[in-house]
C-alpha cells in the first residue's frame, strides 16, 4: 500500500524585480524630450519585467498543484521526488524566461530600449 503523502503543501515565491532608476532626473538642463524618452522606457521595461514573473508565477502554482498529487511507500522516496519535481520547476521556469528573452531580444522588440528611435 501506499505509505506516505503529501499534507499541507504550499510553493513560496519571492520575486524580485530590479530595474535602474534615474538619479536626478530634475536637473535643469535635463531635456524635456529626454525626460519623456526616460518614462517611456522605464514603462516598457517595467511591463517586459512583469511578464517575466507572470511566468515565474504561473509555473510556481503549476508546481504547487503537482506536490498535492505524488504518493509514495516512503516518505523519504515522496521526498526525493518531490524535490525533483521543483527542480524541473525551476529548470522550466529558467527555460521559459530565457525563451521570452530571445523572442523580445531582451525586452527591446517591446520597446524597453533607451535611445533614439532610430536606434531601436
Amino acid at each position: 500500500g501506499i505509505g506516505c503523502s503529501p499534507v499541507g503543501t504550499e510553493v513560496i515565491l519571492k520575486v524580485v524585480v530590479t530595474v535602474p532608476q534615474w538619479a536626478d532626473p530634475a536637473r535643469a538642463e535635463t531635456s524635456d524630450a529626454l525626460r519623456a524618452e526616460w518614462a517611456r522606457f522605464r514603462s516598457a521595461l517595467l511591463v517586459h519585467e512583469a511578464n517575466h514573473a507572470d511566468v515565474t508565477v504561473a509555473e510556481a502554482n503549476r508546481l504547487a498543484d503537482r506536490l498535492r498529487e505524488p504518493q509514495a511507500a516512503t516518505c523519504w522516496t515522496l521526498q526525493s521526488e518531490m524535490q525533483h519535481m521543483a527542480q524541473r520547476s525551476i529548470k522550466l521556469i529558467r527555460e521559459r524566461n530565457d525563451d521570452y528573452d530571445q523572442r523580445t531580444q531582451h525586452g527591446r522588440t517591446e520597446g524597453a530600449v533607451l535611445g533614439p528611435i532610430s536606434s531601436r
